[in-house]
């Protein structure tokens, strides 16, 4: 019996262990199931971080700066590329721009309509009550006048400054638009309309702008930089506009009739003693400028100039020298022009005069020596040469008389025909005298 139960137990055992290992089998399935979701979400939480952290790459592109910040707090500014930061809202990166930026002002110019935009300015009408306040701008100049005028800035934000930039600039546009118009309307205040309208004062003008806008803004911290202001645009208020036109002609003629005048000047007294004119007369165009005369040489400019006033205050040694240095100018191998062939002729007349003299005092001293040996034969010998000339001249009208008892009758009036063969004889030995005497003595030769 006792082995009977002995080996019964097993039995009974065996059949009450059955349900736990049941239950071992499927705890040992719900670890297993756990462990695989544990590191399934392990993963999917890990890749999370990873995408969450990557949310702090940012690429900045060029022409840009990242200005770094975490909480809010500035850590630093980094370049163009690829750049890291904590994940927002931890950290962030905000991107400046450093490129050139261009802003248009028109607070000075007028308001234009669609139309308007279509119409050359000298074509439109200009409103019946004129400028219009609110509408249109202008600009009060430093004598008293308005012009329209548009203006543009070109201004970038260095890198070096981009930390100011951030912490004082809440509107650039605006700042640097303000800073403008200030600069514009102190700048014009000191300025004539005619010269911002194109005359040499409109670089002055953008460059005061320049410096005034750049003053304020660096007074502010702005950390923007101007780099250039230009006139785009100016033109007077469209109801002056006419008579400003009729004004621009009549000084362009008055500039053309200018220039035309001096150019005839300047040929007139080139021709006359070529480039030492300005050493004569000076350059009248530019007004009556006498140097003053002062010890030693006189300046060699306008010395006829010079010569007249010393002889008017009356200092006749200064004008002497004056004198002196024109002469010297006048005949000098540099003068050209008439100056040169009136004193040449006169110097060619001047010898010949000479020559001629010299002759006339040998011829008179021959008949001198003649004369005191025979008085009576050289009267005599000349008598009939000069009766021999007179007889053979073909402009000289002769009458052969006899003597007798019967009436000699004089013809007074001579005949046309013989009146016009002398004239022409007269004429021709005119010529002829001419070519052998040379040039005439010209006007005024001294």
């Amino acid at each position: 019996m006792l082995d009977h139960m002995h080996h019964q137990a097993p039995q009974v055992e065996d059949r009450d262990d059955a349900p736990e290992q049941h239950m071992d089998a499927a705890g040992q399935s719900l670890v297993r199931a756990l462990r695989l979701s544990f590191r399934l979400l392990t993963l999917i939480m890990m890749v999370v971080v990873v995408l969450f952290a990557l949310t702090g790459m940012q690429r900045i592109e060029t022409g840009h700066v990242g200005i770094k910040s975490v909480f809010g707090k500035i850590v630093g500014v980094v370049g163009p590329g690829l750049q890291y930061t904590w994940p927002f809202p931890v950290g962030n990166i905000e991107t400046v721009d450093v490129r050139t930026q261009r802003l248009l002002v028109g607070d000075f110019w007028m308001f234009e309509t669609p139309q308007d935009l279509a119409t050359d300015l000298a074509a439109r009408t200009a409103p019946e009550p004129g400028l219009r306040p609110g509408l249109d701008g202008a600009l009060l100049t430093g004598d008293k006048y308005l012009i329209h005028a548009e203006l543009e800035c070109r201004y970038t934000v260095p890198a070096e400054n981009v930390l100011d930039y951030k912490r004082n600039m809440l509107d650039v546009r605006n700042m640097i638009h303000s800073a403008m118009c200030s600069a514009a309307i102190r700048s014009a205040a000191s300025r004539t309309a005619e010269g911002l309208m194109g005359g040499y004062e409109q670089d002055m003008f953008k460059s005061d702008v320049h410096r005034l806008a750049q003053e304020r803004l660096d007074r502010i911290g702005a950390g923007v930089s101007i780099s250039q202001v230009n006139l785009t645009r100016t033109t007077w208020p469209i109801r002056a506009l006419p008579e400003y036109a009729a004004a621009q002609r009549a000084s362009q003629q008055s500039g053309d009739r200018i220039n035309k005048a001096r150019a005839e000047a300047e040929e007139m007294l080139g021709g006359a003693a070529g480039m030492n004119y300005v050493k004569l007369v000076g350059e009248p165009w530019r007004g009556d400028i006498v140097p003053e005369f002062s010890s030693g040489e006189p300046k060699e400019y306008n010395l006829i100039g010079q010569y007249e006033r010393l002889r008017h205050e009356g200092k006749q040694d200064e004008a002497l020298a004056v004198w002196d240095a024109i002469d010297r100018v006048l005949v000098s191998q540099t003068t050209t022009g008439e100056v040169s062939r009136q004193l040449t002729a006169a110097a060619i007349y001047k010898d010949g005069v000479k020559q001629s003299v010299m002759g006339r005092v040998r011829r008179y001293e021959e008949l001198l020596g003649a004369y005191k040996e025979n008085p009576e034969f050289l009267m005599s010998r000349e008598m009939a040469k000069v009766r021999e000339e007179i007889l053979a001249s073909d402009t000289v009208v002769k009458w052969f008389m006899t003597f007798g008892s019967s009436p000699t009758v004089l013809q007074i009036n001579t005949p046309p025909e013989i009146t016009k063969e002398l004239r022409q004889a007269w004429l021709q030995a005119a010529r002829d005298r001419a070519r052998q005497a040379g040039p005439s003595r010209p006007a005024g030769a001294r």
